[in-house]
């Protein structure tokens, strides 16, 4: 997939998820959407800066690091 359908696939699930906010069972799916929205992104950056990405998420941390990706400070930490 190229890095703007990549793009195209993390908005059209952004917006779904949006949508599913008013309803009330809806969690679950608004959670595992907004993580599959994240992967596009990911595959999206991924796809621009370096020209390749993963297809899924198996051993995503560390095919960040063989592209030279440094991990973020943790949340509200310094390394």
């Amino acid at each position: 997939m190229l890095a703007d359908a990549h793009r195209k696939a993390a908005e059209d699930i952004e917006s779904t998820i949006l949508s599913l906010q008013a309803q009330p069972r809806a969690a679950r799916v608004i959670i595992e959407g907004a993580w599959g929205a994240a992967f596009q992104w990911i595959a999206f950056g991924c796809e621009t800066k370096y020209q390749q990405h993963l297809n899924n998420h198996t051993r995503l941390g560390r095919f960040l690091r063989s592209l030279g990706v440094k991990k973020p400070p943790p949340i509200g930490g310094k390394l």
